[in-house]
């Protein structure tokens, strides 16, 4: 093989690898940078090799397979992936679950998604509503009541609206996540301040709970109350919520269900005119009010059955609560019989 011959091969060779390099994501940011350096233009340089290091990092991001079934740890049920989200590799994933589920009142198993979370590299988003302020010895919610380091979540999330009586919201997490949030989140973009008496109420409901711990025993002690006057003597409905929640869920039972071939319907019907015997009698309760929700992946186990819903303070004292629990279980009772 002569030169010229040589010098032509490696023209050729050298276009192919240019034609290559063209096709490979960020190759253009990158050429325009080496150009751009030359030039007496510094910003334009470093905005460029900011773009290119960005394109490098999401090409370098881990991909993981879609293509997996998940096991509810709450209610043993699976969550179910669609074959389009399967298909499509995802660099960014999240855990995001409530602490005591507000539509069943049950309680997350945090140790066990923690496990999920590390084998899997997902992000963990935990809210906390109902959870703050209840749970825990000194009312700082599942992570002290299940003894797991704060810091293994990335993010904590919750109203101020539930047990705290005020308004707004909050995020806790690590000092970048949440340096994160108030520059990046909407709500610092397209919201206004906290008013100062909702914000003075959260902050003087958290002194409460600092000063005074024996109003969580209170609350628990009248969540034990309630308890043994509804779900072991009544005949009709089993709570579903957890024993440490304020919030109880009183469904029918599956036996009384399936003896008496009660449809959702029917069972709402029960259950309001449970709430409407209750009130006629001076208890304020509701019933739980959902929508179904034909979107996104399904949880195996079924549609949320209709339930009674009451909720506990530390507020009513033990005769209180007493009563309260002869009356709803009566009105259950007298409902249920009614409708033979």
């Amino acid at each position: 093989m002569d030169l010229q011959e040589a010098q032509r091969v490696a023209l050729a060779c050298l276009r192919e690898l240019a034609n290559q390099f063209h096709r490979v994501p960020g190759s253009a940011i990158f050429l325009r940078y080496v150009k751009s350096s030359y030039q007496n233009d510094p910003v334009r340089s470093a905005v460029e090799l900011f773009l290119f290091l960005s394109a490098v990092r999401y090409l370098l991001a881990p991909k993981y397979s879609t293509n997996a079934e998940f096991r509810d740890p709450v209610g043993g049920g699976m969550l179910l992936l669609t074959k389009e989200q399967a298909k499509k590799p995802l660099t960014r994933r999240f855990i995001i679950t409530e602490a005591l589920f507000e539509n069943r009142g049950d309680m997350v198993d945090l140790p066990k998604i923690i496990e999920l979370r590390l084998k899997y590299k997902f992000r963990l988003i935990l809210d906390e509503t109902w959870s703050f302020g209840v749970l825990g010895r000194t009312g700082r919610g599942i992570t002290e009541h299940q003894n797991v380091d704060p810091t293994q979540v990335d993010m904590i999330v919750g109203s101020l609206a539930g047990p705290l009586i005020a308004g707004g919201g909050f995020c806790a997490g690590s000092e970048e996540i949440v340096h994160h949030q108030r520059i990046s989140a909407t709500s610092y973009c397209f919201s206004a301040a906290l008013p100062a008496l909702l914000s003075t109420t959260a902050s003087e409901t958290l002194t409460l709970l600092q000063e005074s711990p024996e109003l969580l025993s209170t609350l628990r002690e009248n969540i034990k109350i309630m308890w043994s006057q509804l779900d072991p003597r009544s005949d009709w409905v089993y709570c579903s919520s957890a024993p440490e929640s304020p919030i109880m869920f009183l469904a029918l039972k599956p036996e009384v269900v399936s003896s008496r071939r009660l449809s959702i319907e029917d069972q709402q019907h029960i259950m309001q005119d449970a709430v409407d015997e209750a009130l006629a009698n001076g208890v304020l309760i509701t019933r739980l009010k959902t929508i179904p929700d034909e979107s996104g992946p399904k949880l195996l186990g079924g549609q949320v059955p209709p339930a009674l819903k009451v909720c506990l303070t530390t507020g009513l004292s033990k005769k209180e609560v007493e009563k309260a629990g002869t009356v709803i279980r009566h009105a259950i009772t007298k409902v249920m019989r009614q409708r033979r």
